[in-house]
């Protein structure tokens, strides 16, 4: 739904009296829902305000704040990813308008946004065609994913640990160096605790951004400055083919820096996270000429 509402008040002092007025006004249109049947879905819901002060009837600044929900969900196979956040949306402007000249400059928005929660759901009809049986009739594995003689798998390896989800807090291009702080930005979330592609309790916050790949050959992200004896953040790269920042598509790691070749036009989600409980602030560059 899409929706304005005006309110204004004033008053006039003249020959000793006081007149006052006042007007409002509210106006609103449906703008959907659309849906299609992709196995896909993104929605944002927020509610928001815009104050204006006029200074002599011909300039001032606008303010807006709009708070939103917004979650996002992929269904594959028998299986449905969900999650959820909140956050605000802030930003400034400048109005003029004297005589002829109307002039309307906007600055932001900025945004500040953090998961609240997220799963996964079993279908009981899968959504695709290249899926394994279901999974109703796979057999359970074994408690703690060791075997019967109390070992691990047959393969060595460790389970690998349920997917979990993350949220991006904006993107990064080329050649950009971005500041964060895991331990006090509202886009911080403490989702994901471990990674298949190693091992390691990654119990701290982590901060995820975007990045659309336009070349195939290799790139570093790496830190700035980095200190791992006062802050312990690692490097982990995945892949966002599927819209959703899952744990479980972890494609490359490092410790301060991580030098990966993409595939051009994947999305890939960098995320910076915090090893056994670290949390502070940090430097990322990427650099596509290393």
């Amino acid at each position: 739904m899409e929706a304005t509402a005006k309110a204004r008040v004033g008053g006039a002092y003249e020959d000793g009296d006081w007149t006052y007025t006042q007007s409002k006004s509210f106006e609103a249109r449906r703008t959907g829902p659309d849906f299609d049947l992709q196995g896909d879905w993104d929605g944002k819901v927020w509610v928001g305000a815009k104050a204006r002060v006029l200074l002599f009837r011909a300039a001032g600044p606008t303010f807006t704040v709009n708070p939103f929900l917004r979650g996002e969900a992929h269904a594959e196979c028998y299986d449905l990813d969900w999650g959820f956040h909140t956050g605000i949306d802030l930003g400034v402007g400048l109005d003029l308008d004297l005589y002829c000249y109307e002039v309307s400059k906007d600055f932001g928005p900025w945004t500040l946004e953090r998961g609240i929660g997220s799963g996964t759901i079993t279908l009981d009809t899968p959504l695709g065609t290249d899926c394994d049986e279901d999974p109703e009739e796979l057999p359970d594995p074994p408690a703690g994913g060791d075997d019967d003689d109390g070992g691990d798998d047959d393969d060595g390896e460790a389970p690998a640990p349920a997917p979990a989800a993350c949220y991006s807090a904006g993107s990064i291009s080329c050649g950009q160096t971005i500041s964060g702080n895991t331990s006090t930005s509202l886009a911080a979330g403490t989702q994901i605790t471990a990674y298949p592609i190693n091992i390691g309790n990654y119990s701290g916050p982590e901060l995820a951004y975007t990045w659309q790949a336009s070349t195939s050959n290799e790139v570093e992200f790496h830190f700035l400055g980095a200190r791992p004896t006062e802050v312990n953040h690692d490097i982990m790269i995945l892949d966002g083919s599927s819209g959703s920042c899952l744990s479980s598509n972890a494609v490359d790691w490092g410790y301060n820096s991580v030098q990966f070749e993409p595939n051009a036009g994947t999305t890939y989600f960098i995320v910076v996270d915090g090893y056994y409980g670290d949390a502070g602030a940090f430097e990322l560059q990427l650099d596509c000429d290393p």
